[in-house]
C-alpha cells in the first residue's frame, strides 16, 4: 500500500513540476490590475523595463543564442523595435528568422509592404558588408483560403475570406531540433496592441511540450498555406506534437482529425462552459467579438440549469448594438435572454469609452471609430476560477470555420498555471468593477471603464446626437488637441459667439464627452476619457 501511495505521489509531483516558467503580460502598458502593471522585465543587457507585451517579446528575442532560430506567426506586425531586433538577429547574430503574415485582411497591405521593404533594405546593407542574412517571410493569401474551402460566398457573389489570425512565436537554441520557448495570446505586434488596447500575451520558458505544439502549427501553415514573400524560404519539417498531462494543451482549428474534419475550438469551449459547477461555480468571459450563436446558447442553457453559479460576460463596446433587439451581436441577445428567463445569475457588461465616437465623413454619420476605441481585445474564458482558455479565437462563426485560430488551456493545480489564471482574473475584475461614474470631476486617464447595455446604449444615443452638430465637433477637436484648455483661450480659438460656445460646452458635458476641472490652479476643459 505504501508503495502505491509513493508511486501516486511521485506521478503527481512529476505532473505538477513538468512545465518551465510561464509569465502572462498585459496591455495597455502592462495592464490595468495592480499585480500585473507593477512589474519589471530585465533584458539581457541588464536594462530594467516595464513588463509590457512588446518588452516580453524583445526579451525572448534578445535571449535567443547566436546561431538559433526564431519563427513568428502574426496576423499583423508593425515596423518597430521588434522588427529592428529581428533584423539584427538575422544580420549580426547568425539567427534564422522566419515570419508568417496574414495577407487576407485588406487593412494590412501597407503594413506588410513597409515591413518587407525594411527587411529588403537591411538585406542589401548586410550583403554589401559581406554578411549573411537569413530572413524568410511567407504570406497567407486569399487563394489559399479558397483552395481549402475557408471562404463564404454571399448571395451577391461577393466572398468573405478567412484570415490567418494567430499570434505566436517559437524559439530554438543552436543545433536544437526542438523549440524550448514560445509565446502566444490575443495581441498583434503593434503600438496599439502594446499601449492602447486591453490585450494579453503568455510567455513559456523551458517548455518544449508547449513550444512543440506551436511548432507543429507553424510547419503546417508554412508548408501548406504560405506563399513566398521574401528570402529563400526553406520548407519546415512537420512533426506531430501531442500535449503532455500537466502541461498546457493548445487547440488549433487548422489541425485535421480526418480527411474532411478539423478540430473545432467551439466544441472545446462548449465543454468548458458545461463544466461550470452546479453550485458556487463561476464563468467569466472576456471577448472582443461575439457573434457565435451556439456558444451564446450554451451560456444561457448552463446559466438556467445552474442558478447558484455566477456568469459574467465582458465585451468590447462595439458588441453593444443599438438595442436589445440587435441580433447580429450576442451581447444584446444575451441581455434579452437574461430578462426573458429572469436569470439573476447572469450579467453582461461592456468596456467603454465615450470619446470612441466620431463623425465619419464618408458615411456622413457618427459611429464608434476603430482608431479611437480603446479596444477590449482579450479572448478568454475562466471557469470556476480553475481553468483558463485563452488565445487568438474570437467567438464568431468566421473564427471557427474560416480563420486559423488557437486557444491554450490552463488548469489548476499544475505548476505555474495558478499564477496565470490569477493574473487573468485580476485583469478581468479590474475592468469589470470600473463602472462609469455619471458625474465626472476630472478626466479618466489610464483607467478602464465598463457599462451595462442599457446605460451604454442610452449614452451612445446622446453622444451621437451631440456629435452630429458641427459646432460640437469643432469644440471637442480643439479641446482634444490642447489636452487642457481654459475657456477664454477656447473662445479665442473657436471664433464662435459666446452663446454658441456655451451651448456646445453644455451639450458636450451632458453627453459625458468633456469635463470641466481644475489644473495648476486654473479651470478649464479636457476630454472626459
Amino acid at each position: 500500500m505504501k508503495k502505491i501511495i509513493m508511486f501516486v505521489l511521485l506521478v503527481l509531483f512529476s505532473i505538477l513540476s513538468i512545465a518551465g516558467d510561464i509569465n502572462a503580460y498585459f496591455a495597455p502598458d502592462g495592464g490595468f490590475a495592480k499585480i500585473n502593471k507593477e512589474r519589471n522585465i530585465t533584458l539581457p543587457n541588464n536594462k530594467k523595463v516595464d513588463a509590457t507585451l512588446e518588452n516580453g517579446v524583445l526579451k525572448m528575442i534578445m535571449e535567443t543564442k547566436d546561431g538559433g532560430k526564431i519563427k513568428i506567426c502574426m496576423y499583423a506586425l508593425s515596423t518597430g523595435d521588434i522588427l529592428d531586433e529581428l533584423i539584427k538577429c538575422a544580420g549580426e547574430r547568425n539567427i534564422e528568422v522566419k515570419l508568417i503574415l496574414d495577407a487576407c485582411a485588406s487593412w494590412t497591405v501597407s503594413q506588410r509592404k513597409d515591413l518587407i521593404e525594411k527587411v529588403s533594405e537591411a538585406s542589401e546593407k548586410y550583403k554589401k558588408e559581406g554578411k549573411s542574412f537569413d530572413f524568410q517571410i511567407k504570406e497567407i493569401h486569399t487563394q489559399s483560403m479558397v483552395d481549402r474551402g475557408r471562404c463564404l460566398t454571399l448571395r451577391s457573389g461577393d466572398k468573405i475570406y478567412g484570415t490567418m489570425h494567430e499570434k505566436f512565436g517559437v524559439f530554438y537554441t543552436p543545433q536544437s531540433k526542438i523549440p524550448y520557448e514560445c509565446f502566444a495570446g490575443s495581441s498583434n505586434i503593434s503600438y496599439g496592441s502594446d499601449q492602447l488596447y486591453a490585450e494579453n500575451r503568455i510567455f513559456f520558458y523551458d517548455s518544449p511540450n508547449v513550444a512543440r505544439q506551436f511548432q507543429e502549427e507553424f510547419a503546417r501553415l508554412w508548408n501548406e498555406y504560405g506563399s513566398e514573400a521574401f528570402g529563400r524560404c526553406k520548407s519546415e519539417k512537420y512533426v506531430p506534437a501531442y500535449p503532455v498531462a500537466g502541461d498546457v494543451r493548445v487547440v488549433f482549428n487548422s489541425e485535421p482529425i480526418t480527411e474532411d474534419k478539423n478540430y473545432r475550438i467551439d466544441e472545446e469551449l462548449e465543454k468548458l462552459i458545461r463544466e461550470t459547477w452546479w453550485s458556487g461555480g463561476s464563468l467569466d468571459i472576456a471577448m472582443f467579438s461575439f457573434t457565435h450563436r451556439d456558444l451564446a446558447d450554451a451560456i444561457i442553457r448552463t446559466a438556467k440549469s445552474r442558478p447558484k453559479s455566477i456568469f459574467r460576460v465582458l465585451l468590447d463596446m462595439t458588441q453593444m448594438g443599438t438595442s436589445e433587439e440587435h441580433i447580429s451581436v450576442m451581447g444584446p441577445w444575451l441581455e434579452k435572454q437574461k430578462k426573458e428567463n429572469k436569470l439573476e445569475n447572469l450579467e453582461i457588461r461592456y468596456k467603454w469609452r465615450a470619446n470612441a465616437f466620431a463623425f465619419n465623413n464618408e458615411k456622413k454619420e457618427v459611429e464608434i471609430s476603430h482608431t479611437r476605441n480603446l479596444l477590449l481585445h482579450h479572448k478568454f474564458l475562466v471557469v470556476n476560477k480553475q481553468k483558463l482558455a485563452a488565445g487568438s479565437y474570437n467567438w464568431s462563426a468566421s473564427a471557427e470555420t474560416r480563420n486559423f485560430e488557437n486557444i491554450m488551456i490552463f488548469e489548476r493545480p499544475y505548476r505555474n498555471h495558478s499564477d496565470i489564471i490569477d493574473r487573468f482574473l485580476a485583469e478581468y475584475d479590474t475592468i469589470w468593477n470600473s463602472s462609469v461614474k455619471p458625474a465626472l470631476i476630472k478626466p479618466v486617464i489610464n483607467t478602464p471603464q465598463s457599462v451595462d447595455g442599457n446605460y451604454g446604449r442610452k449614452v451612445s444615443r446622446m453622444i451621437i446626437r451631440t456629435l452630429e452638430d458641427k459646432d460640437n465637433q469643432k469644440i471637442r477637436k480643439l479641446i482634444e488637441k490642447a489636452g487642457f484648455i481654459e475657456k477664454d483661450t477656447l473662445k479665442k480659438n473657436c471664433k464662435m459667439s459666446s452663446k454658441k460656445l456655451e451651448k456646445a460646452l453644455s451639450e458636450l458635458t451632458n453627453a459625458t464627452l468633456i469635463v470641466r476641472h481644475r489644473k495648476d490652479n486654473k479651470w478649464g476643459y479636457s476630454l472626459s476619457d
